[in-house]
């Protein structure tokens, strides 16, 4: 493999993995101080959604395991690393959603940013084979109910 390549393959893999991180917690967090400073009342209705679909999710993963597409093992040491290696539905996709669903409350521009944070975070999830779009599918539909319920509360 010659260095521009081996470049080329380095860079994406990068990129894929933090537009990825976009469905991450620590980018969740900035966006909820953000909008504390801005519109205490939607810092307040993401956390509350939060809470409802990390319940929600992982609710979900405890009942029913679905091996993430890159997972071998079928027994695990700790609950935990059961949890964590289930794939149904994806929890990025849902934080995503939730987040779309915030900047959606009148705020025009930010409007089309997230919906491709949404869009990246789906794709990422499937590029790096953690999920099946039946997962990413899910973890949309979970957070977008989440945050609408949330919202018309």
């Amino acid at each position: 493999m010659n260095n521009l390549t081996f470049a080329t393959r380095t860079l994406w893999g990068h990129i894929v993995r933090d537009v990825g991180a976009l469905g991450g917690l620590p980018l969740f967090v900035v966006i909820t101080v953000y909008f504390a400073v801005v519109d205490m009342d939607v810092a307040l209705r993401l956390v509350g959604s939060l809470i409802a679909i990390m319940g929600t999710v992982y609710t979900i993963k405890f009942f029913y395991f679905k091996p993430r597409p890159t997972v071998t093992a079928d027994t695990f040491d700790t609950v935990m690393e059961r949890l964590e290696s289930s794939s149904f539905p994806s929890l990025h996709a849902a934080r995503a959603a939730l987040l779309f669903m915030a900047f959606c409350t009148g705020r025009g521009m930010l409007t089309g940013f997230a919906l491709l944070l949404v869009a990246f975070v789906g794709c990422t999830r499937l590029i790096l084979k953690k999920h099946d779009i039946v997962d990413v599918l899910a973890g949309f539909t979970l957070g977008a109910m989440a945050g609408w319920l949330i919202w018309q509360m």
